[in-house]
């Protein structure tokens, strides 16, 4: 081989590692040239929100029909007779005879005891024999009044004194009649505290009537709610100790005022209670139906997502997921009012959603018309 060959090698010998070494960093350059642009991929992407990337998403849909939803309130309520009356001895004596007992159904008028009458009866008979003389006297004087045998004064005088007597007369009546107590309403006899010779005063209670045919709930209303239930006509209510029995009131009248410091304004209601199983003082909760949305949006309240301080739903639309923010409505049970965002007759996303991106695919599993036929 020649010298200058020989030169020429050894001149190129020496500059090989650095050659490898440009021929390094020229790839290394190349490769993050692809990386980079791959990462503005990928970001570009999940800006756009496009995630086709992602496997399919197995999923259950609900297609939205129009539905009826009801806003309403349940309010906890005591049940009261109609009418609670504690009947009084009306005059002063022993009692001498019991004409009923505790838990007896009575009519209006019906006696429940009798008070000792022998004073009462003799009293009567004193003042119908005083009050029939007078009057053959008075006869007389209309007579001689006649004739002008006795003056003006005089009569009127004899006159006054029979209006007097007629009227005493009729108290004594009265007071013999009051000798046997007797109910004003007709119900129940809840409590007799008339005993046989027990002394009894006016104003002393004889026996406690309770009418249960009928039946009245107060129920203390919000003052945020009562324009809504001004116009209501009825109410169910679910008595709980009648294993949950459902029984309709009828609106009787609603509070101008509150009744308490709890700013409760009463609604009272009237409930039929002809067999008599509803008794006073059982708890129940009161239906109070402010008002009711026909044709409304409606979804299972599960299918709302929050996240962030936004409420969204994601609808199925070409076999992929689309992310809708919503506005809620009325909430019933386990349902909740659309007020905005998703439409009737969209294919709402109900089983599968909660790792669902927008745009990615679905695999639909089953398509249902109510959230109950999932496990059908």
């Amino acid at each position: 081989m020649k010298e200058s060959n020989i030169k020429l090698l050894k001149i190129l010998w020496r500059f090989i590692p650095w050659l490898v070494v440009l021929f390094f960093i020229a790839i290394a350059v190349i490769l993050g040239g692809k990386v980079d642009n791959k990462k503005s991929d990928v970001e570009e992407q999940r800006k756009n929100g496009t995630t086709n990337g992602k496997p399919a998403i197995n999923v259950v849909i609900q297609k939205i029909e129009p539905e009826t939803i009801t806003d309403r309130i349940n309010l906890p309520a005591i049940i009261k007779p109609w009418e609670d009356l504690m009947v009084t001895a009306e005059v002063d004596g022993l009692v001498t005879e019991l004409f009923v007992k505790e838990g007896d159904w009575l009519k209006k008028g019906d006696p429940i005891c009798k008070i000792e009458d022998k004073d009462y009866t003799n009293n009567l008979d004193n003042i119908r024999a005083a009050y029939e003389l007078a009057k053959l006297n008075f006869e007389r004087f209309e007579k001689l009044k006649a004739s002008n045998d006795i003056s003006k004064a005089e009569f009127d005088e004899r006159k006054a004194r029979l209006d007097q007597l007629a009227a005493s007369l009729e108290d004594a009546k009265l007071d013999l009649d009051r000798c046997t107590i007797k109910t004003h309403i007709s119900g129940v006899i809840n409590t007799l505290p008339a005993k046989i010779g027990l002394l009894l005063n006016r104003g002393d209670p004889a026996a406690q009537i309770v009418d249960i045919s009928t039946l009245k709930v107060d129920v203390g209303i919000p003052e945020s709610d009562i324009y809504s239930v001004q116009n209501i006509d009825k109410c169910t209510m679910t008595i709980e100790a009648l294993d949950d029995k459902i029984v309709t009131g009828k609106k009787i009248f609603l509070s101008v005022q509150p009744g308490s410091i709890a700013r409760l304004y009463t609604l009272r209601l009237k409930i039929s209670n002809p067999d008599g199983s509803i008794l006073p003082g059982m708890f129940c909760r009161v239906d109070v139906v402010k008002q009711v949305y026909e044709d409304a949006v409606v979804v299972p309240l599960y299918s709302i997502i929050t996240r962030d301080q936004e409420k969204f739903v994601f609808i199925e639309r070409e076999e992929k997921g689309e992310r809708h923010e919503v506005e809620l409505g009325v909430i019933e049970g386990w349902n909740v009012q659309i007020t905005k965002g998703i439409s009737i007759g969209d294919n709402l996303i109900i089983v599968g959603h909660r790792n669902l991106d927008d745009g990615q695919p679905l695999n639909v599993l089953k398509v249902v018309r109510n959230a109950s036929e999932i496990y059908q």
